[in-house]
């Protein structure tokens, strides 16, 4: 892919029909989005992830077979996530919850990103009602999402859960941007990896305004 070349990416690799590009620490949506459609223009399933202390596009011209392992009912796991996000809902100021809109963003990062492999991918999801910038009118809903280390995520289930909130948004190692993240948990393994130097896995940040039109965009097909 030459495109991710002339978009910035580096330590460009090419094995086994994977190619595997470095991206720059933050990386916009914009830059992934000149891959993502890169990828789909060649018949590609391409994924972002992390290893060691970068991130990484990939592509591929098909993902591997799901691994099996014991699932839990749907319906059980449907609740957990629409608890979660029920709690994260009741500290948003009632004028900034833009009605379902933002709730089903929410659902949809929880419920329809998975990894390559379909294990659990997003750790923990939250928002922060905040003005990004001090000439800002008012403020805005901040979404964040934190990535577990090491897992490849399908750029094209992250751009359907995030809809139309996919635009300014920020992909990064950092533990926070826009002082935005700092407060999302990880798991027992992430934070014991942590502990060892590992990174803590992407952090997704973009930003929801109350007077934006906000699509309800569908899930993607399939489940993880």
């Amino acid at each position: 892919m030459q495109v991710a070349k002339r978009v910035g990416s580096t330590e460009h690799e090419f094995v086994n029909n994977l190619s595997r590009h470095r991206l720059p620490d933050p990386c916009s949506f914009s830059h992934i989005t000149t891959l993502h459609e890169e990828a789909k223009r060649h018949g590609l399933a391409d994924f972002v992830g992390s290893h060691g202390n970068s991130m990484y596009f990939s592509a591929r011209p098909a993902p591997p077979k799901p691994a099996k392992s014991k699932k839990r009912s749907r319906d059980e796991a449907e609740g957990e996530v629409e608890a979660s996000v029920d709690q994260i809902m009741a500290k948003i100021p009632n004028a900034y919850r833009l009605d379902d809109r933002l709730r089903a963003i929410l659902v949809r990062l929880k419920r329809d990103v998975c990894g390559s492999y379909g294990e659990e991918a997003v750790q923990s999801i939250g928002v922060e009602t905040k003005k990004l910038s001090p000439t800002d009118a008012e403020p805005c809903n901040v979404v964040s999402a934190r990535v577990a280390p090491g897992v490849a995520v399908s750029v094209s289930r992250l751009k359907a859960s995030l809809g139309d909130a996919w635009k300014d948004g920020v992909l990064t190692l950092e533990e926070t941007v826009f002082g935005v993240g700092g407060s999302l948990t990880l798991s027992e393994e992430a934070e014991a990896a942590k502990t060892l130097g590992a990174n803590s896995g992407i952090l997704v940040v973009t930003s929801m305004r109350r007077l934006g039109e906000i699509a309800n965009a569908p899930s993607p097909n399939g489940t993880c």
